[in-house]
């Protein structure tokens, strides 16, 4: 079974989805017409070009507990397992703040519109018409963000591999820093072996532009950097502009924050 979920931010820096854990979207892989339905909303998003789109592919506790991996029985497993949950966007990077709240985190600090999908399990390799459409059209203005973790399965190896390319919105593997030594080698040799052209493209090749790439990044405030780089350098947007938050009558400001942009299941 795989999973997915969307979050939205909007607003001028007021985040509109409240609960995105209870909202998570169940697919059945088997339901093609589910997952061109999915297609078809992510690329009538991209129509708005002053959104900027994630693509979180992120694993959850109870998939590596049932894994078979070389780094179980090392003393820093539990805190391997601790950094995930039941779903995808409980992924925390930095091991304190889940993936989906540093993500609305970094809509509030930077103004900038993002749509935000959580993807853990989804396995294209037999769809070709939906492979077809990542690459002609959905990765261009998408940035993935990578957990290494979750690259231990197959189906998002497959997934990510379609983004080793130059011509896609970004890639971003988000690597603690206060990560043991031995983990950090492990989760930088798995994305460095899914994403060996951008790799090399980082690396070796000095005479080209790689804003929008980065295979390590240590810290959420270097994360955060990173976003606002590719949205501007490399995908032309613009942050909204800025309103104060204290401007707002107070039944307003209540009004904003619990705003909820419901999504159609799956």
């Amino acid at each position: 079974m795989a999973y997915l979920n969307r979050l939205q931010t909007d607003g001028n820096g007021n985040i509109q989805v409240v609960d995105v854990t209870n909202s998570t979207i169940t697919i059945n892989t088997a339901d093609n017409t589910a997952l061109y339905q999915l297609i078809d909303e992510i690329k009538a998003l991209h129509h708005d070009g002053k959104i900027l789109h994630l693509l979180v592919l992120a694993t959850t506790r109870d998939r590596l507990k049932g894994l078979s991996s070389p780094l179980e029985g090392e003393p820093f497993w539990p805190t391997v397992l601790a950094q995930h949950g039941p779903n995808p966007e409980d992924w925390r990077p930095y091991y304190d703040d889940k993936i989906s709240q540093l993500i609305m985190d970094y809509h509030k600090a930077s103004g900038f519109k993002v749509e935000a999908l959580f993807v853990d399990g989804w396995d294209v390799a037999n769809e070709l018409d939906i492979v077809s459409e990542i690459k002609s059209v959905l990765r261009r203005k998408t940035v993935l963000l990578v957990d290494s973790m979750a690259l231990d399965f197959a189906e998002n190896r497959t997934l990510a591999k379609l983004f080793d390319e130059d011509e896609i919105g970004g890639c971003l593997v988000p690597i603690w820093q206060e990560h043991d030594a031995k983990l950090q080698t492990h989760l930088q040799s798995k994305a460095f072996g899914v994403f060996s052209h951008l790799n090399t493209l980082f690396h070796k090749k000095f005479h080209v532009s790689c804003v929008f790439i980065e295979l390590a990044v240590p810290t959420k405030e270097l994360l955060f950097r990173r976003l606002t780089n590719i949205a501007t350098k490399h995908l032309a947007l613009q942050p909204e502009k800025r309103i104060k938050f204290g401007q707002l009558a107070a039944e307003q400001r209540a009004d904003m924050a619990s705003r909820i942009l419901n999504f159609p299941t799956l």
